[in-house]
């Protein structure tokens, strides 16, 4: 095994009067009702990621403020969103996307959208920060739908989704995967309270960068909430340093007191086996890790799962790779190699397809996304597009699930 390796006050009062959107008493219209969350209501995650609906999500942005929203992707800008008829104004918005999920403002972008970036304290039924993903690689708008949910089966952290059609200026844009935002409140409803406060990284691919495998440069990390709350990365560099020089006799034990092997080596198969090309493991690429307070141990966290089962928008040939292929991501190869660890990797393979890959479970949720998409009476053509997507899709969804299962769940690695 190798060891060195390579607001403005007025202005928000003045809109919530004019606007009667978003502001303790106001109202939007007969059919929108004002929310704002107030300190002490109870999360209602279960609202907004309700899987029977298909959510109705309407967004406006000022013409002064679109230019700004197309090209600057860090920057938010002000809008007025409607989730289900709760109406909301001084919403920060912001584009987001990989280089695989890029989509002009003129067509169907993601978006970033953070309830409280302009007044403090405003939630949707308790959340203050949601993503909505395009689906441009998902074409079935299944695979993070899927894929968080085998995590979440494996009693592993992964975000919630649900489904919405949402409209942009007025324009209908489609379909949309709702997706819980991996922040402070993901961590407080997965880790608790009392064990929200480590340190929570992401590891990426930026564009025109190389990814960010943080055993090689844990300093490209992403460290969140790093400036406002004058965080380190000592943690980080701790783990570096026992993952790299730690003699091999002595690794496996030292790694499991900074890192959650475990979780680690059944996310790997998991991904392994939806086929996550583009996971840490598979492209050094789409993941959180976060320090856990409880025990100061790490957990690696999913993030875009976009494309899976080898159904891809962008890829449509993409290739199904064996659960047993070379990986990229350095640690995974590492607990692959390591000879105290011999056979760990093909047996948290079996325990996934054993006690998580639920073909039943999985199918029921597969035919529950087709009932609530095919529940809107939306005529335009982008939604008649996605359901048309999704129909065309939805099958090679359903046969990779039962054939991957019975493959390799026969071969016992």
């Amino acid at each position: 095994m190798r060891c060195a390796w390579r607001a403005d006050a007025k202005l928000l009062l003045l809109a919530a009067v004019l606007g009667g959107i978003g502001w303790p008493g106001g109202s939007a219209g007969p059919d929108a009702r004002a929310t704002v969350w107030s300190p002490g209501s109870p999360p209602a995650v279960a609202t907004v990621f309700d899987t029977r609906v298909l959510h109705e999500i309407a967004i406006t942005v000022e013409e002064k403020d679109l230019a700004t929203l197309d090209r600057d992707w860090s920057r938010r800008v002000p809008c007025t969103f409607s989730f289900d008829g709760h109406a909301y104004v001084m919403v920060g918005i912001r584009r987001k996307g990989g280089i695989n999920s890029l989509s002009p403002l003129s067509e169907k972008p993601a978006f970033s959208i953070k309830l409280n970036a302009f007044i403090k304290h405003q939630r949707l039924f308790g959340i203050d920060k949601l993503i909505l993903n395009n689906a441009r690689q998902d074409v079935a708008f299944l695979n993070e739908h899927l894929g968080y949910e085998l995590y979440r089966r494996a009693h592993l952290p992964a975000p919630l989704t649900a489904h919405a059609v949402v409209t942009f200026n007025g324009e209908p844009r489609g379909v949309y995967v709702i997706k819980e935002a991996v922040d402070r409140q993901f961590l407080v409803r997965n880790f608790g309270v009392a064990d929200a406060g480590g340190n929570l990284y992401e590891g990426s691919c930026p564009f025109d960068d190389p990814c960010t495998d943080f055993l090689e440069q844990p300093q490209r990390m992403e460290l969140k909430r790093q400036g406002e709350e004058r965080r380190n990365r000592d943690d980080l560099r701790a783990l570096v340093k026992v993952v790299r020089e730690t003699p091999e006799a002595e690794w496996v034990r030292a790694v499991r007191e900074r890192l959650d092997l475990d979780g680690f080596l059944t996310g790997c198969a998991i991904d392994a086996l939806a086929n996550h090309w583009d996971s840490y493991s598979g492209n050094v690429n789409n993941y959180f890790m976060y320090d856990r307070s409880s025990d100061g141990r790490f957990v690696f966290i999913p993030h875009g799962m976009d494309s899976l089962f080898g159904v891809d928008g962008v890829y449509p040939d993409i290739e199904v790779r064996s659960p047993f292929a070379p990986p990229k991501g350095r640690l995974a190869e590492d607990v692959r190699e390591a000879p105290a660890l011999a056979g760990a990797y093909e047996r948290a393979i079996q325990r996934v397809l054993r006690e998580a890959w639920d073909e039943r479970a999985l199918m029921e949720r597969i035919d529950r996304v087709g009932r609530t998409l095919h529940s809107t009476t939306r005529a335009d053509p982008r939604t008649q597009a996605d359901l048309a997507r999704f129909d065309g899709a939805v099958d090679r969804v359903r046969r990779f699930i039962v054939q991957r299962k019975a493959e390799w769940l026969t071969r016992g690695g």
